[in-house]
């Protein structure tokens, strides 16, 4: 059996070819002075992590009863395939269609609604067993289920378990049909259930970890048959079949899964690139790979590519996590696992959320300096930037012989992520004259930023009603919209 050696130089250069460092090995893999053997230990192992972050738990095996009373049965032929139709007991229909030359011989098939689904979150799983268990088809059969609260679209998840439950993974769905339709090369358990982004993330990471546990022991089994027919010399293993099979299966069910799971959550995408890293150094050093070792060393170029791509993405929503957590050491670590340099003073300082101050006063003129005024703004916004801000102002405003009070709230809304978000002032003007109290009320509206590198909180004031242009906003000197700014003070100002 032929065997390809990769340096850590080789992978080294495809690595910085594509953006990324040369240091990034899956735990527990094999490095360029420790060869792995083909026998006593699984060839290909990326040893997914324990750790991963995941919403929700998926329980292996998954729990269920069979409804044996709603059962259908129906024989498929070779010729004609065949369809058979079951109702659940809560009114989800269940149709598998068996097309024709799926079955090598006419096959009794039988479709078992699934009660009380357990495993797989907390909402409603719609499944059915379908027997002969581990019937293997030669094309493609498909199992329509609509139950009867719709699922929304994108919440739809697919999934396959084996007869008694174990081993669930994210299955096939046709992605062309508006029902929900799972497509199956087998017999087994099937069904449908509503999770979320995150969750689905969660889940394929749990399929992928199934799929490699699954593909390493057939490898190893069929890789130690060979073995042990070249020593003794036992021609009758000479049939064993090869592992190009596996091995793309490999990359179908655990490196693609794994992909789909980083194009989902950044938490994974650490995880998808040393799987591909460890998969394809494996493959070469154990001579498991039919590519030459530039095709091996391009997929290797294109994974990294695909990963400093998400690289700017995936940094920033470590940042609002170390945010909200107020917890520098989630950035620090983002750092450390995609090999870039860690600096504990900027993370601490990109992380830390301090409470913000507003304190200004100014004083004007309008109309030639027939009024003049003075007012002051304040406010407090704990715990970071983003939320709501509550600036207060008050003030006076003087001409024509007399004094009124001018102020009122204004309530900002910032975005964590944009950084910006919708005002809302209100203006209030309040005077007394010859003993007569004149009192009215405006209003102000236009949007907000926080501009984190100023350290300032700048308000675009856009349209507004009665004096809410005059007396809510003074302070730029003019009577209509325009603008005004903040300067930020920072500290611990809450409790």
């Amino acid at each position: 059996m032929k065997r390809h050696a990769v340096s850590c130089l080789t992978l080294a250069t495809a690595l910085l070819a594509a953006g990324c460092s040369p240091q990034v090995q899956a735990p527990g893999s094999p490095s360029a002075d420790q060869p792995s053997s083909a026998a006593g230990s699984p060839p290909i192992s990326s040893n997914l992590p324990a750790g991963t972050e995941t919403p929700i738990t998926f329980e292996d095996p998954l729990r269920f009863s069979a409804d044996e009373t709603r059962s259908a049965e129906a024989t498929v032929t070779l010729a004609d395939g065949g369809t058979i139709s079951a109702t659940a007991t809560d009114g989800t229909t269940f149709v598998l269609e068996v097309p024709g030359q799926a079955v090598a011989e006419d096959t009794l098939i039988t479709v078992t609604p699934l009660n009380d689904v357990e495993g797989l979150g907390d909402g409603p799983v719609h499944a059915v067993q379908l027997e002969p268990e581990g019937l293997e088809l030669f094309e493609w059969a498909r199992l329509t289920i609509t139950p009867t609260t719709p699922i929304p679209v994108g919440n739809q998840t697919l999934f396959e378990a084996a007869g008694d439950g174990s081993a669930p993974q994210i299955g096939l769905i046709d992605p062309a049909s508006a029902s929900i339709v799972l497509l199956l090369e087998h017999f087994s358990v099937g069904g449908a259930t509503s999770l979320t982004n995150t969750q689905r993330a969660a889940f394929l990471v749990k399929s992928a970890t199934n799929a490699e546990r699954r593909i390493n022991g057939q490898i190893r089994d069929r890789i130690g048959a060979e073995r042990y027919s070249q020593l003794t010399g036992n021609s009758e293993l000479d049939g064993t079949p090869g592992t190009s099979d596996l091995t793309d299966e490999y990359k179908r069910e655990v490196v693609d899964k794994l992909r789909q799971a980083a194009g989902i959550s950044c938490g994974n995408l650490v995880l998808y690139l040393r799987t591909v890293i460890s998969f394809e150094r494996q493959l070469q050093l154990l001579g498991l790979s039919e590519a030459d070792e530039a095709a091996s060393l391009a997929r290797v170029a294109e994974a990294t590519q695909y990963a400093a791509s998400r690289y700017e993405a995936c940094e920033k929503e470590a940042i609002a996590q170390c945010k909200g957590a107020s917890n520098p050491s989630i950035l620090v670590k983002f750092w450390l696992s995609n090999e870039r340099p860690a600096d504990q003073a900027r993370a601490e300082q990109l992380c830390t959320q301090p409470d913000y101050r507003i304190d200004k006063t100014v004083s004007g003129s309008e109309g030639g300096g027939f009024v003049t005024y003075t007012i002051q703004y304040t406010g407090t916004k704990c715990g970071g930037a983003a939320g709501e801000w509550i600036i207060d102002s008050a003030g006076t405003l003087t001409g024509g012989g007399d004094t009124a009070l001018i102020g009122g709230p204004i309530n900002v809304q910032i975005d964590e992520a944009s950084g910006s978000g919708p005002l809302q002032g209100t203006a209030n003007f309040t005077d007394v004259d010859t003993g007569e109290t004149r009192t009215s009320t405006g209003l102000f509206t236009g949007t907000g930023t926080f501009d984190e590198q100023g350290q300032k909180l700048v308000l675009d004031v856009t349209g507004g009603s009665g004096n809410g242009y005059i007396y809510g906003f003074l302070d730029t000197g003019i009577s209509q919209p325009g603008t005004l700014t903040f300067p930020l003070e920072t500290g611990d100002f809450c409790d």
